[in-house]
């Protein structure tokens, strides 16, 4: 009876740490585990995002996209899309609006091509990413 009592013990003292460790680890994590969550039930779609047209963009306008992008959507969502800009973008300087941008914001404009009508901005990971379609 003494030995079945010591078991008992020994199996709730592990199954308490067992929960602790899970209990742990899901509010260390619970930004990401809401991330995942949240790229399953709400896809990353155009529908999401904001339609903008015009004849013509400027590079403050893009620039003014950007950052409204990163604080309405960067510090809370990755990977959404925030405005689709439909227009002329052929008067936006790209090394002027990387360099005019606040630096501890990651801007990838690798994609960016002014010769196209469509441009998506959305964010990534830690920064926000300008891509023509």
């Amino acid at each position: 009876m003494k030995g079945m009592a010591l078991q008992i013990i020994a199996e709730l003292m592990i199954a308490i740490v067992a929960i602790l460790i899970v209990v742990s680890l899901m509010s260390f994590y619970s930004e990401q585990i809401k991330d995942f969550f949240n790229g399953i039930f709400y896809k990353n779609d155009y529908s999401c995002a904001e339609i903008i047209n015009s004849t013509s963009f400027s590079t403050s306008q893009l620039k003014t996209s950007i950052m409204a992008c990163w604080d309405k959507c960067g510090k809370k969502y990755q990977n959404k899309i925030c405005y689709v800009l439909t227009g002329d973008v052929s008067d936006v300087d790209s090394n002027a609006l990387k360099s005019s941008l606040d630096s501890p914001l990651s801007v990838d404009i690798s994609k960016f091509d002014k010769s196209k009508k469509t441009t998506v901005i959305k964010t990534m990971n830690k920064g926000v990413i300008v891509e023509s379609t």
